[in-house]
Order: structure tokens, then C-alpha cells, then sequence
């Protein structure tokens, strides 16, 4: 009887060894598939910042809103009561891609170098432009927080 109980004993501690081993095993794999995951879900993201940079990038040099930053950089007028071409409607939608831009950055869809290197020159341009400037202190004396994406862009790319 008690060479059975030894055999018994043995025989459970191998299984057990065993048991612990394939136990392993399945925790390294388990983290071998996690750390693969997490890479394809980094790289999804690059791909998702990369397609709303390219649709920014598009709605910036393009129309009405490509209209107004060759403006702004020319120094021209911008708004038809000052002697330029466009509407506060047309800034509207000037300044509602550079919300979108900025929630995209807080979203840390793109990063702070492709920011600087995409779109750096663009928006210190047109938030240092007096006309933008006052048209912000207007709209904003119902609503501080109107067009907030150019004010936080600016700090950022500075």
C-alpha cells in the first residue's frame, strides 16, 4: 500500500509538472497574441490619422478655404466688408477644418512632428491674421470656446 501511495504521489507530481508547464506555455502564447493586437490596433490607428490627414489636407487646398489661406498668406483682405472676397460664412467653414484638425491631434490620431511638418505653416498664418483674430473675439463673446481648434493648434505648433 504504501508503495502505491509513492507511485501515486509520483505519478501526481508529474502531472502536475506537466500541467504547470502547458500552463506556461499558454500564458506565453497569450501574450505573444495581446502583443500582436496591440501592434495591429496601433497600426490601425496610424492608418485612420493617416486617411483624415489626407481629407484635411484636401479640404485645406482646395475651393473656398484654399482661396482664403493663399489670402492669408499674401496678406490680402479677407472678408468683403474689409475689401477681400469672402464671407464669415466661408470663415466658418475655414476654421471648422482646423476644429476637426484639432480634435484629431487631442485624439492622438497623428503625431506632434506630422502636425508641425503637415500643417505647422498654415496655422500659424491664419491665427496670427488680424482678421481672423477679430472675427474670433466677435463670434466668441457669446461662446468663448467657438473655433477653439486654431487657439489649441497654435499653442502646439509654436
Amino acid at each position: 500500500m504504501r508503495n502505491f501511495l509513492k507511485v501515486a504521489w509520483k505519478e501526481r507530481g508529474i502531472l502536475r509538472d506537466f500541467l504547470l508547464i502547458l500552463q506556461t506555455i499558454a500564458v506565453i502564447i497569450s501574450f505573444f497574441i495581446i502583443h500582436l493586437q496591440v501592434e495591429d490596433f496601433h497600426n490601425n490607428q496610424a492608418d485612420i490619422g493617416f486617411k483624415y490627414i489626407q481629407n484635411i489636407d484636401q479640404e485645406l487646398r482646395t475651393g473656398t478655404n484654399f482661396q482664403i489661406a493663399v489670402a492669408i498668406e499674401r496678406k490680402n483682405p479677407l472678408l468683403k466688408k474689409n475689401g477681400g472676397s469672402f464671407t464669415e460664412d466661408d470663415f466658418d467653414i475655414f476654421l471648422a477644418v482646423y476644429n476637426r484638425l484639432s480634435e484629431i491631434y487631442d485624439r492622438d490620431l497623428i503625431s506632434p512632428d506630422l502636425l508641425y511638418g503637415e500643417f505647422s505653416y498654415g496655422i500659424i498664418l491664419a491665427h496670427e491674421n488680424p482678421e481672423i483674430q477679430d472675427y474670433l473675439r466677435k463670434i466668441r463673446i457669446d461662446d468663448s470656446d467657438y473655433f477653439y481648434g486654431l487657439d489649441e493648434l497654435y499653442e502646439d505648433v509654436k
